[in-house]
C-alpha cells in the first residue's frame, strides 16, 4: 500500500500526525528563536549589509530587526579550513510571520492561534539582491535547499562557525 494509499484511508490519523509534526516544529523554532537555551538568550550573527560584513547580537532578536537605523538579518557564518569566516546564507521573516512570532513570544496570542503559521525562514545567499529571498513552500522545497547548502571552493563541507 502506497503512502497516498494510507493517507486517503486513514485521513484522521493523517491529520494527527501532521498536526503532531506542526506542534514540534513550533516548539523547535522558538526554542532557537531564543537562543536554543533556557538560561537566557543566546548570540546569533547578523548583517547589514546583504552579508559583505556580520556582528554578533542576541539570538532572540527575531530578524528583520533595525540595527544603527538599517535592516539586520541572520547571517549563517562558516569557515572553510583555516580560512576566513564567510556568510554562506542570510534568514529573516516576513512581516506576517515575524508579527505571529512577537506575539506568540510576548504572550499576546498562542502559537496555535494562528492557522496556516508555518514559522518557517526565508533565506537567501549573500550579494544575491533584495529580490532573492526564497520561502519554503511546496514549490520552493530544492531551491530552498540550495540556498542553505554551503560547500568550499573544494567542494568539502565548511565549519560552522558560532559567536564565542
Amino acid at each position: 500500500m502506497t503512502l497516498r494509499e494510507r493517507i486517503n484511508r486513514n485521513p484522521t490519523q493523517a491529520a494527527a500526525v501532521a498536526a503532531g509534526g506542526i506542534v514540534l516544529a513550533l516548539l523547535f523554532i522558538m526554542w532557537q528563536a531564543c537562543g536554543g537555551k533556557s538560561g537566557g538568550p543566546g548570540k546569533s550573527y547578523y548583517s547589514v549589509d546583504d552579508g559583505a560584513t556580520f556582528f554578533v547580537d542576541d539570538s532572540n532578536k527575531i530578524p528583520p530587526f533595525k540595527h544603527e537605523g538599517k535592516d539586520a538579518v541572520r547571517a549563517h557564518v562558516f569557515r572553510c579550513g583555516s580560512g576566513e569566516p564567510f556568510v554562506g546564507y542570510l534568514e529573516m521573516y516576513d512581516p506576517n510571520t515575524k508579527k505571529m512570532m512577537e506575539d506568540a513570544i510576548s504572550g499576546k496570542a498562542p502559537p496555535m492561534a494562528y492557522g496556516g503559521y508555518s514559522g518557517q525562514a526565508m533565506v537567501k545567499k549573500p550579494k544575491s539582491g533584495p529580490m532573492s529571498w526564497v520561502p519554503l513552500s511546496p514549490m520552493t522545497t530544492e531551491l530552498y535547499a540550495q540556498t542553505v547548502k554551503v560547500t568550499c571552493p573544494d567542494g568539502k563541507a565548511p565549519e560552522r562557525v558560532y559567536p564565542d
